[in-house]
Order: C-alpha cells, then sequence, then structure tokens
C-alpha cells in the first residue's frame, strides 16, 4: 500500500493534492481554542496532539499549523517565533517573537486568535477564547502592530476568524502574493518528507485496515460518506476517503486474479451462502470459537 500511495501521488495530481491536504490538515482531530474552557485543558490538548509542521517544528495551535504547512509547500522559507530583528527600544518589554518571519523576503506574519461577531447595532466585535484575557489580548496585537509601524517593518495578519469563515489560506496567499515568489514543491519532495517525519508508514498502516475493514463487511464508498455523515466526520472523512478509493482501486488491479484474505472468506462465505458448497460434515468441531 505504501508503494502504491508512492506511485499515485507521483502520477495523479488528485491524489497527490488530497494527500497533502491529509498531512497538511486533517492529521489530527481538528478542534479550537474556543473549544476549552481552561488553558491547562487547551495546552493538554495540543501536548498530546504533537502538531508538528512538514518543516519539523511543533506549534502551538492548528491555525498554525495550517499556515507552516501551506508556507512549506509553497516553497517559502521561514523560521517560527523567531526573536524580532530590531531593538525593542522605549516598548515596555525585552523580547518579542512572531509567530512567522519569511527569510527571504523579511516580512512578519501574526495569526490572532479572534473571531468576529456582529453586533445588533452593526458593529463588529472581536471575541476571544473563553479563557483569554479578551482586553489584554486586543491591547497585546495593538502593541505588536505598533512595534512594526515604528520600526518599518512588514506585518502580514491573519485571524482566527478567517479559518472560521473557511478562507484562513487564501486570505493568506492574497496578503502574501505582492511581496512573495511561490516555488512550489515537487510532490516526491513533499512524500519524503512525510516518509522522513514517520508519517506515512502509520498512514499507510490505518489504510491497510480500512481497506481489510471495508472488504470484509462488502462496504461501498457510497456507504462510507453516509456512515461519515451520520458520525458528523464532515470534512475531515472525505478527505480520508478522497486518498482510500484511489488507493483501492489501484490494490484491486495490481491483485488482478489474484485473492487476498478477505477475498478468501468472503468468497466461502458466498459459496455455502447459495448452496455451492455441499458440506459433507454433520458436526463440527471449531477450536476458540468464543473468538
Amino acid at each position: 500500500i505504501r508503494k502504491i500511495l508512492k506511485d499515485l501521488v507521483g502520477a495523479q495530481p488528485a491524489v497527490y493534492r488530497a494527500t497533502i491536504d491529509w498531512f497538511a490538515q486533517f492529521f489530527v482531530v481538528p478542534q479550537s481554542p474556543w473549544d476549552f474552557k481552561t488553558r491547562h485543558t487547551y495546552y493538554t490538548y495540543i501536548e498530546k496532539q504533537d502538531l508538528r509542521t512538514l518543516q519539523g517544528e511543533r506549534v502551538k495551535s492548528y491555525e498554525e499549523l495550517l499556515i507552516a504547512n501551506w508556507l512549506y509547500e509553497k516553497g517559502i522559507a521561514y523560521a517560527y517565533e523567531p526573536l524580532y530583528e530590531l531593538p525593542l527600544k522605549g516598548t515596555g518589554r525585552r523580547i518579542y517573537t512572531p509567530d512567522f518571519r519569511l527569510t527571504d523576503s523579511g516580512i512578519y506574519i501574526e495569526h490572532f486568535g479572534v473571531r468576529r461577531k456582529c453586533m445588533a447595532d452593526g458593529t463588529e466585535h472581536l471575541m476571544t477564547a473563553p479563557y483569554i484575557d479578551r482586553d489584554a489580548y486586543l491591547a497585546d496585537m495593538e502593541w505588536k502592530r505598533g512595534v512594526h509601524a515604528t520600526h518599518g517593518t512588514v506585518l502580514i495578519e491573519t485571524f482566527s476568524y478567517d479559518r472560521q469563515e473557511g478562507r484562513l489560506l487564501q486570505a493568506l496567499e492574497e496578503k502574501l502574493a505582492p511581496h512573495v515568489t511561490y516555488n512550489p514543491r515537487r510532490p516526491e519532495t513533499i512524500f519524503n518528507r512525510l516518509i522522513e517525519l514517520h508519517r506515512i508508514d502509520s498512514f499507510t498502516r490505518l489504510l491497510g485496515t480500512f481497506l481489510r475493514k471495508y472488504k470484509n463487511g462488502g462496504y461501498s464508498i457510497q456507504d462510507c460518506e453516509n456512515k461519515a455523515r451520520a458520525l458528523k466526520a464532515g470534512r475531515r472523512a472525505k478527505a480520508f476517503l478522497n486518498i482510500f478509493e484511489p488507493v483501492y482501486q489501484e490494490y484491486q488491479k495490481r491483485l488482478g486474479e489474484r485473492i487476498d484474505f478477505e477475498d478468501m472468506i468472503l468468497r466461502a462465505a458466498h459459496y455455502a451462502e447459495i448452496g455451492r458448497y455441499d458440506s459433507p460434515f454433520h458436526h463440527i468441531l471449531v477450536d476458540e470459537f468464543q473468538d
């Protein structure tokens, strides 16, 4: 299955795109800071998820993971949480570490964890996660903007409401377009990087387990999509099936006239059900029958 996946990634753009989307966006179960009531529960979740980018560093939020992986895929060199390049005289702070710095252009990216709410009077109200002091956070946003304005460095801003509205990476691309040149990495380069990060082997094991259960149950892709909707698995389930379906088709193609273990069991059961197998036995003793 690993060989099949690698071949398909190199030959079919749709499979490449689906695979990159999976690892860049759906490898972990996405949860936002708004899903947690306390800072402790949120950071406990972050520690367990191991939000590691394609470049290899660990980030502090799922939205930062999306941004970092997008930059890596586009071939934009970056540093995560570097020290600000200029001294912070008169700012009241000694250290400032923006979320990202693009190493070729010197542009900074800050991703602000705020969502927006339209009030009854038509004004826009920025909201923070439940456990964050809103006023302090908004004041910190203004301080960061002031640093860049004072020192003449370029700051690109993205927001949690961008992702909430389904346009985080689109918004980032639009804002960066005047400043950067994209040099997208080749599919095989990213695939080999995933191997280096030990992501491919665990994923192919998942594909293999799913394939066996898929065949054993006699399911169709439509059955899986219906089940995903019932479980409210949404885009993550769809992203997985976008990879699984062509992998399964190629697996069956390479199997040819041969049968695998699942085919053997299903075919034997089918022969018994339709009477093609005429048992000569009156009694059958099955060892470990409880299993």
